[in-house]
């Protein structure tokens, strides 16, 4: 694996979210119980999905998605909390606001 580059394992804590985490359709809905696994199992997919892109001439995986909450506080302290504490081990990973971009191995 290259400088800069890290590489995710996981496992999806059950058959639902396995089967949520190898989806492909355009749009993708979870709901769940507190505790039940989605919010790192929805962060997993955009990872998958990203590395799944064709590069371009430059080598990059241009990719982009969205993650909705009930409200920007619970976006913040859910879902890029977590974004975050995942991807810590990586210091190519660039975070302004909301906007992320990072390096991965494929």
């Amino acid at each position: 694996m290259s400088a800069g580059l890290f590489e995710i394992r996981h496992r999806p804590m059950g058959k639902v979210l396995k089967a949520y985490g190898e989806c492909r359709d355009f749009f993708h809905v979870i709901r769940g119980p507190l505790g039940a696994g989605k919010t790192y199992e929805s962060i997993f997919k955009c990872i998958s999905i990203a590395s799944e892109q064709r590069a371009s001439k430059e080598g990059v995986r241009k990719s982009r998605g969205i993650v909705v909450r009930n409200t920007y506080p619970d976006l913040i302290s859910t879902v890029l909390k977590d974004f975050r504490e995942l991807c810590a081990r990586s210091s190519s990973w660039l975070s302004t606001s909301l906007m992320t971009s990072g390096r991965f191995a494929a």
